[in-house]
């Protein structure tokens, strides 16, 4: 019998040896590279070159542009600085120009909102006159396709719309952290009147200028009447918000009211307004395809900052 339990022992220990082996082999040699790729799965195809081309600034499609991104007076550029490295690399290689524009005491003054995700629409509308169009961008906003111009999106909406704004992916959103913004009066006009909806917020979960920008869409374009709806229906459910998913539902009732329109004429024929549908815009959140990108209809991704950054894992939005 003793015999009998000193080969089990025998066995069970050899067989975790083993294991153990196998484990640290597999670890060491294969674990992170698999962080690198994805710890969701690999990609496709890894690209380890891309063949870039300057845009060509004698070209009848080329035009005047700036990249601006606006971040508060305590910001931590740390936190974003591999973003900002892609944006200034991408800027100096296609001649854009490159601004990041901190709020200060100034501008506090200048503008008068007191809350940085409002504040900054000002700040973005008092320096649209540096570029005939400016790409406002959030910081944590990063180039991972850099053979994209900007200048092809100035190419089909120039003639159409004095803004560009876009849907998020992963719901109904229009996206309030980046638009294109033609340097009109009209762009001006309407970025001053997204900054100063901080002073008519509803007192509950509004979501600051996501859950905003819907209501100044609503209001602008549509008034109190539509076929479907009455819009005081959905500011009703904004009002009595208290969390993402009331905060969804308010979204979704202001895109019932707005249908499928994308071209939003202002009443008083001083601009146009349009909303690029999901996937045609110049950028969208990375976390959705856990960091993996199209080389055929990617540009930008939104999302990456210092700390989710891998190997940190833990977090679902981590790159």
């Amino acid at each position: 019998m003793q015999r009998i339990c000193r080969t089990i022992k025998s066995a069970i220990f050899i067989v975790s040896a083993a294991l153990i082996f196998a484990f640290f082999y597999f670890y060491a040699y294969h674990f992170p590279e698999e962080i690198y790729k994805s710890y969701f799965g690999e990609a496709d195809s890894i690209i380890t070159s891309l063949p870039i081309q300057q845009r060509s600034l004698n070209s009848s499609n080329t035009y005047d542009i700036g990249i601006l991104l606006i971040v508060s007076e305590d910001a931590d550029l740390t936190e974003y600085q591999f973003a900002i490295n892609t944006l200034k690399c991408y800027s100096r290689l296609h001649h854009y120009g490159f601004y990041i524009e901190w709020v200060n005491n100034t501008w506090k003054e200048i503008c008068g909102q007191k809350q940085f995700m409002f504040i900054r629409h000002c700040i973005a509308s008092k320096l649209l006159h540096r570029h005939e169009w400016t790409l406002f961008l959030d910081a944590d906003v990063a180039v991972i396709n850099p053979s994209r111009l900007i200048d092809d999106f100035v190419e089909q909406n120039k003639d159409v719309a004095d803004l560009v704004f876009f849907d998020r992916f992963f719901d109904w959103e229009i996206a309030a952290g980046s638009y294109l913004a033609k340097n009109s009066s009209y762009s001006k006009e309407f970025l001053i009147k997204f900054a100063n909806t901080e002073f008519t917020l509803p007192k509950s979960f509004h979501g600051s200028d996501n859950g905003a920008i819907h209501w100044l869409f609503v209001e602008q374009f549509f008034g109190n009447n539509t076929s479907q709806l009455n819009s005081n229906d959905c500011h009703k459910i904004w009002s009595i918000s208290k969390d993402f998913d009331d905060l969804f539902v308010y979204e979704a009732c202001c895109r019932l009211i707005m249908g499928e329109t994308r071209i939003f004429h202002d009443p008083s024929g001083k601009g146009t307004i349009k909303l690029l549908p999901k996937g045609e815009a110049w950028m969208r959140d990375g976390w959705i395809t856990d960091s993996k990108w199209s080389l055929d209809s990617d540009f930008m991704l939104h999302g990456w900052k210092h700390s989710i950054e891998m190997p940190k894992i833990d977090d679902a939005n981590a790159w």
